[in-house]
């Protein structure tokens, strides 16, 4: 559970459902390559989504999609916050593991930090 009294915090995930498609047909995969930590990736909640309606999908500035965040993780993300996220990094793809995969960083805000607020944290801590 994500509980905290600060009121700006940061935390790991990965990025699942990186073997999949698109719907646009694009490979997860390839999008994948060409990403590099300290990338900014945009968090887009798909309430229609007919598997979940809590899912989030995790964007590359560009709008193309890596994946979604954990399913579990979807589901406690709170509403009445901002959440900015970061590939911290992409992993696999050498010794032997083909399949890419992407970690990230989030950075979570309540409601009323300033964006200088923010970006002095990002600075100082992550």
């Amino acid at each position: 559970m994500l509980t905290t009294a600060q009121p700006i915090t940061h935390f790991f995930t990965k990025v699942v459902g990186v073997t999949h498609p698109n719907s646009d047909g694009s490979d997860r995969q390839e999008i994948i390559q060409g990403c590099k930590p300290c990338e900014q990736v945009f968090l887009r909640p798909e309430p229609e989504n007919p598997f979940d309606p809590n899912a989030i999908a995790v964007d590359r500035e560009q709008g193309e999609q890596l994946g979604y965040l954990p399913a579990g993780l979807a589901k406690e993300l709170k509403q009445d916050c901002e959440h900015i996220a970061f590939i911290w990094a992409v992993l696999g793809g050498e010794g032997g593991f083909s399949t890419l995969g992407v970690q990230l960083v989030v950075i979570r805000a309540e409601e009323g930090v300033t964006p200088e607020e923010i970006q002095r944290y990002i600075d100082s801590s992550v």
